[in-house]
């Protein structure tokens, strides 16, 4: 939310409050009351998506980052541990199936790494009962799944994340502009009806909506419209 935004927000919370202070008044025109109600609602839903547009997205990377280190050691060490036992046997087409570094797992693209440690545990499950005296075992296997399954899910989270603000963040730029128009074309124009029996209302009302702008000290800018004169 920009400082001219923010201003905006105040003058409509603003307008909001001294019309609910002065609901005896308000009230004789349902109209008025309608629209009121109308821009409560559009101020929540504005509020609403400014709390996501700030919510901070860099933990959701900073946890996918530690789930992939985890994963990639956990990987190559079992990896490592076929291809010692591939060794012993002279199995070569068992040492090229985990035949990989821990910097060639680190490197490897995030949705190519999945795949990739499902070979390897493919490699070690079919050799399992001769992996035993090499420390796999099936628990080793299955706490690996765990951990394939978590990066798996972590994987799409955070351009998830920054969609989901991107989107809000239109959202909000879209809710303002729907509040100006509904200001514009429906609340100023009906504040008129008040000039005769509560003048009073109408000149705080016009007074409320004025935004301060951010720019020049607290200074105020009327707003661009038709309000009553």
């Amino acid at each position: 939310m920009t400082k001219r935004e923010e201003a905006k927000l105040s003058m409509y919370r603003t307008v909001q409050q001294f019309c609910n202070n002065n609901l005896t008044i308000i009230n004789t025109n349902a109209a008025f009351v309608a629209v009121l109600a109308l821009i409560g609602a559009k101020i929540a839903t504005l509020l609403t998506n400014e709390t996501a547009a700030r919510k901070k997205t860099k933990g959701v990377a900073q946890d996918k980052g530690s789930q992939r280190a985890t994963l990639c050691l956990n990987a190559f060490d079992i990896a490592a541990t076929v291809f010692a036992y591939a060794s012993e046997v002279n199995n070569l087409t068992l040492q090229q199936l985990v035949k990989f570094t821990l910097t060639d797992l680190e490197k490897t693209k995030d949705e190519l790494l999945v795949p990739t440690c499902n070979n390897i545990k493919k490699a070690a499950s079919d050799n399992l009962a001769a992996l035993a005296t090499y420390g796999i075992t099936a628990p080793t296997l299955t706490a690996f799944q765990n951990n394939i399954d978590l990066y798996s899910g972590a994987v799409p989270k955070p351009r998830s994340a920054k969609t989901a603000k991107t989107t809000s963040n239109k959202t909000v730029k879209a809710t303002f502009k729907e509040i100006d128009t509904i200001f514009k074309t429906r609340m100023d124009k009906l504040a008129g009806s008040f000039r005769t029996t509560a003048p009073n209302f109408l000149t705080e009302y016009k007074e409320a909506r004025k935004i301060v702008d951010p720019s020049s000290g607290g200074g105020s800018e009327k707003p661009k419209t038709d309000t009553p004169k």
